[in-house]
């Protein structure tokens, strides 16, 4: 660790001796200091733009046609069924939530990319969504479960979903685990 030294009055008065006589420097160009944007980090950028094509993907492939009463559930491969099951019977805690009644499939779609990246952002791992049985849509059947459905299967970070229990929404919500992007 380096010494400290102090200076005494004494000390002060042999520099000013030996500088001699002083003034300042008139500079009469400004410098203007800008202010330097806050460094953005890269998994910031990257999760962005893993989830807008995450769910730009989505649109060109279809699943089949679901009903109100259909469950959705999936379990990506490699993935324990005794996971699923968990996750069917609540045993993880719900972590977030996304409300989807009445948005159009666009908006719909928009919300579920930017809520499943600030659920990324905050390191959630279990999340549930409400879809809705679709009794007030185009001839009382679900758009946005089947849409849902086939969002959360082309996703990477999407380890699997089930049906809520019935007093989390039942078939009108699904809980989905997630896993960390690749």
């Amino acid at each position: 660790m380096p010494k400290k030294y102090i200076l005494t009055e004494e000390d002060k008065q042999l520099f000013r001796d030996k500088i001699g006589q002083v003034s300042p420097i008139k500079n009469e160009r400004q410098i203007l200091k800008t202010r330097q944007p806050k460094p953005v980090p890269l998994k910031k950028t990257t999760l962005k733009k893993h989830a807008n094509h995450e769910l730009l993907v989505s649109d060109h492939f279809e699943f089949a046609e679901l009903d109100s009463e259909h469950e959705l559930s999936y379990c990506r491969s490699g993935m324990q069924h005794n996971t699923l099951k968990k996750l069917r019977r609540g045993h993880y805690s719900i972590n977030a939530e996304l409300d989807l009644h009445g948005l159009f499939v666009v908006e719909a779609k928009q919300a579920l990319a930017n809520f499943l990246y600030q659920c990324h952002q905050h390191d959630f791992r279990c999340i549930r969504i409400i879809h809705g049985k679709g009794n007030r849509s185009y001839q009382n059947k679900p758009v946005l479960k089947q849409k849902l459905s086939n969002w959360l299967r082309l996703r990477n970070d999407v380890l699997a979903y089930t049906p809520a229990r019935l007093n989390d929404g039942g078939t009108g919500a699904i809980y989905v685990l997630l896993g960390k992007l690749k």
